[in-house]
């Protein structure tokens, strides 16, 4: 029986999806201040630091979410709209367009994501992802690195998997 979880809801209509999440734990997220604190440290890179590009998407949403303090510039915008698409893209990266059973999923080796890169490398085709299973230990992993800790999720419209950060 499918329950009422709804993996990703898109402009355009996804009937079925594979989806790899990172779980919440895995996203920091930035400490809300209270008026007359004056530690303003933050996890987030900041703009002109030389931790400004973040590498994950927890500094990612976090440089998201700091943005909403940031007295108005003229480059706010901007730089929002820009870590927006970043953001998208990693969540683009994390959808397969049909939705797996871990027993189907581990059958091929790599898979077609929805992210295709706009700049027509790749031929225009999707980014893949790899998938490796083994037996002793029992483990899914994607890209070698991360490991599945919790697959078949059944959602509304497709698999979830949660992964490890």
């Amino acid at each position: 029986m499918r329950s009422q979880l709804s993996l990703v809801h898109w402009k355009t209509f996804i009937s079925s999806i594979t989806f790899f999440a990172v779980p919440n734990s895995g996203i920091p997220h930035s400490p809300k201040h209270k008026h007359g604190d004056d530690d303003q440290s933050s996890l987030a890179p900041k703009r002109g630091d030389e931790r400004d590009v973040a590498h994950d998407l927890g500094h990612l949403v976090l440089q998201i979410e700091e943005l909403d303090d940031v007295p108005e510039s003229p480059d706010k915008d901007h730089r929002k709209e820009a870590l927006g698409r970043i953001v998208r893209g990693i969540l683009a990266y994390h959808i397969l367009p049909e939705e797996y059973d871990s027993a189907t999923l581990v059958q091929n080796s790599t898979y077609a994501t929805n992210l295709t890169l706009k700049d027509g490398s790749m031929d225009h085709q999707p980014l893949r992802l790899s998938v490796q299973s083994t037996v002793v230990p029992p483990r899914l992993r994607i890209n070698k690195v991360v490991d599945v800790i919790k697959r078949d999720t059944i959602a509304s419209n497709g698999e979830l998997y949660f992964n490890d950060f």
